[in-house]
């Protein structure tokens, strides 16, 4: 169960800019169709499980979206498997985040 403060700071903190929603379904993003991710859908576990690497190549995007992207809203999700950051940018997303993150937040009344 989450406190008053911590779910004020997850509604204060969460927005398009730093959401991203995935699923292999279209049709699940619908209310937010610019924060929907497809990935492939993972059938027949028992036959699949050792060829399977959606989930691992999403890590990788993930990762780097977090780290040098600011703005997720802006980003074409359907061509996630092709992203490609830009590396030389000064400041990264990721070391704003982390010093967000370690601010405590109180809530205003």
């Amino acid at each position: 169960m989450l406190t008053t403060n911590e779910r004020y700071f997850t509604m204060a903190t969460t927005s398009p800019k730093n959401t991203i929603m995935f699923d292999d379904i279209r049709r699940n993003f619908i209310m937010n169709p610019k924060s929907g991710l497809k990935i492939r859908p993972f059938r027949q576990a028992h036959l699949n499980r050792d060829r399977d690497r959606e989930l691992v190549h999403l890590s990788t995007y993930l990762r780097e979206i977090a780290q040098y992207c600011d703005d997720f809203d802006q980003l074409n999700h359907k061509k996630w498997e092709k992203y490609k950051p830009d590396r030389n940018r000064t400041q990264h997303a990721g070391s704003k985040r982390k010093a967000e993150d370690s601010t405590p937040s109180t809530p205003k009344e």
